[in-house]
C-alpha cells in the first residue's frame, strides 16, 4: 500500500491520508473546498474522509446547494439493469451498507420463488411428454436404462400466468433501475452521515480521527463475490425444492 511521509513531522501516512496521524497536519490531498460545506452537522472534509471518493463527493455537493435527493448513479442502474433485485444488493454490499443489501437479496429470492412457480409449473404442464421406450432385443440395453421422458417446451406458446408474469417482472425491474439510480446516492449520503455521527461519540484520538473514517468507510470490493456467489446458491434451491415438490 502506498505510503506518505507528514513534511511536519516526518511521520509515515497512507497516501489517501487528509492529515497526519501524528501531529494533524492536512495533506494537499485535502480539498479545501469540503471544508466550508455542511451536512447535517457533518462537514465536507469528515464526509470526504469518510467515502474516499471525491466524485461522490462533487455529487453530494450539487445535491446539497441544489436542495434536492435526486442525482444519478450509473454504477448502481447498471447493476441493477443486469441482475435486477441481486444487482441492488451487490451495489449496497460494495458500499457497506449491509440492511439495505439483505433486504435486497431477500427481494431477490421472493422474485426468483415466484419466477420458478409461475414459469416451472406452465412448463411441466405443457411439455409434451414422450412415451417410455423398451427394448427386449438381448443386444440392447436393458429395459430399464433405456426408457426415458423427455420435455419439449420450444414449441409451446406462452400461458396467459406466463404472459402477465413476463410483463410484471418487466416493470419491476425497470423502476427498480430507474429509482436505484436516482436515489441511490441520496441513500448512501444519509447512510455516510448516520455512521459519521455514531463515530463522533467514540473516544477516538483526534490524530487517527480521518484515519478512523477511512477505516470504517469507502467501498469493499471482494464483497461483491458474496451476493452472486450467494445468488448462484439459492437459485440452485430453489431449482431442486421445486423439482422435488412437483
Amino acid at each position: 500500500m502506498d505510503k506518505k511521509y507528514c513534511p511536519q513531522c516526518g511521520v509515515e501516512n497512507l497516501a489517501q491520508s487528509l492529515y497526519c496521524k501524528n501531529c494533524g497536519t492536512k495533506f494537499s490531498n485535502a480539498d479545501e473546498n469540503f471544508d466550508e460545506v455542511d451536512f447535517d452537522g457533518i462537514t465536507g472534509t469528515e464526509l470526504y474522509a469518510y467515502t474516499n471518493n471525491k466524485r461522490v463527493m462533487d455529487k453530494f455537493a450539487n445535491m446539497k446547494f441544489a436542495d434536492t435527493k435526486l442525482s444519478w448513479s450509473w454504477p448502481a442502474a447498471v447493476l441493477a439493469f443486469l441482475f435486477s433485485f441481486s444487482g441492488a444488493a451487490i451495489w449496497f454490499f460494495y458500499k457497506k451498507m449491509y440492511k439495505w443489501a439483505l433486504c435486497f437479496l431477500v427481494l431477490s429470492v421472493v422474485m426468483q420463488s415466484v419466477n420458478y412457480t409461475i414459469l416451472g409449473k406452465a412448463a411441466l404442464t405443457d411439455g409434451d411428454i414422450a412415451s417410455s421406450k423398451y427394448y427386449e432385443d438381448d443386444s440392447q440395453q436393458k429395459a430399464e436404462s433405456d426408457s426415458y421422458i423427455y420435455f419439449d417446451f420450444s414449441k409451446q406458446p406462452l400461458s396467459t400466468a406466463e404472459m402477465i408474469w413476463n410483463t410484471v417482472s418487466s416493470v419491476i425491474n425497470f423502476t427498480l433501475t430507474i429509482l436505484l439510480g436516482i436515489f441511490s446516492l441520496h441513500v448512501y449520503k444519509n447512510h455516510c452521515i448516520k455512521k459519521i455521527k455514531f463515530y463522533r461519540k467514540q473516544d477516538i484520538d483526534k490524530r487517527f480521527y480521518y484515519d478512523g473514517l477511512m477505516t470504517i468507510g469507502g467501498n469493499i470490493g471482494w464483497i461483491v463475490i458474496i451476493p452472486i456467489i450467494g445468488m448462484l446458491f439459492v437459485e440452485v434451491i430453489i431449482a431442486v425444492v421445486f423439482a422435488v415438490i412437483l
